[in-house]
């Protein structure tokens, strides 16, 4: 199984793609951004046509029972944003079959996945964003200072977010993640966490309880995070090379598996 492709589906199946504007009656698209993107990045093609596959799975309903072919255009595009982007990366557009499928590809002509690459922090990008869409930018460079109007400006840019393994409650990483976290829950956008193992579930779910509880009269909802196994889990087992504190010394080892433990949060504003 490959989690990135996999986990990046079930923020789709959550997420609200735009289907009410008129002049995109036939036409679906989904917008997703992994926010502190690193080797998903460089996934062959191949891979991605798993994220094109849960796509069709998931949306048996929108087909044609008489023909067998697709009744809208469905358009998925994922920005990996991230300092640890690969600068060489340039944004490409893959589809469901390659040249050697195409008796394959006339069934679902209309699924096809763009993927961009920002080797920028998250912030930046948005700025960026911001200004080539003519919007007011925020010189600071500051999400948090950002006003209500410009928030429900960028809650148009992305559908989801997804993080993978980015450990905001690491306490080497907590601080830096502390200010992205809170705007994205904010947004009220679904967002997916997965971690490296039940120890680092349980840090990240106590930071966002504290998160998800300054949020809950707002949107006037239980703020409860439960991570799961994820099934799309990597099969790799390796022990952490780095550990926290000299108190890990002569207890078991910290074992740790690429996106073992699975976490969306949902606010709807």
């Amino acid at each position: 199984f490959l989690p990135p492709p996999n986990n990046m589906m079930q923020t789709a199946d959550v997420s609200n793609a735009d289907e009410d504007n008129d002049d995109c009656k036939n036409e679906k698209q989904l917008r997703l951004c992994c926010v502190g993107a690193r080797a998903e990045c460089t996934l062959p093609d191949e891979y991605w046509r798993e994220f094109l596959v849960a796509a069709i799975m998931s949306s048996a309903g929108s087909l044609d029972n008489s023909s067998g072919r697709t009744e809208h255009s469905i358009h998925y595009q994922i920005d990996f944003v991230g300092p640890d982007v690969p600068k060489h990366l340039t944004s490409k557009t893959i589809s469901l079959f390659d040249e050697d499928g195409c008796s394959q590809q006339e069934q679902y002509p209309n699924y096809e996945l763009k993927m961009n690459y920002h080797t920028a922090f998250l912030h930046e990008v948005i700025l960026k964003f911001l200004k080539t869409s003519h919007a007011s930018g925020s010189s600071s460079g500051n999400i948090q200072s950002s006003s209500n109007s410009r928030t429900e400006q960028i809650r148009q840019f992305w559908d989801g977010f997804v993080l993978f393994n980015p450990g905001i409650g690491h306490p080497f990483l907590a601080n830096q993640w502390k200010h992205t976290v809170k705007f994205l829950v904010g947004t009220g956008k679904p967002v997916l966490f997965t971690a490296h193992s039940a120890l680092d579930a349980d840090r990240d779910r106590a930071e966002l309880e504290k998160v998800l509880n300054d949020k809950q009269d707002e949107y006037q909802q239980s703020a409860s995070v439960q991570y799961e196994i994820n099934p799309y889990a990597s099969r790799l087992k390796f022990v952490d090379p780095l550990p926290i504190s000299p108190e890990c010394e002569g207890q078991a080892p910290h074992i740790v598996r690429p996106n073992h433990s699975v976490f969306v949060s949902h606010l709807n504003g």
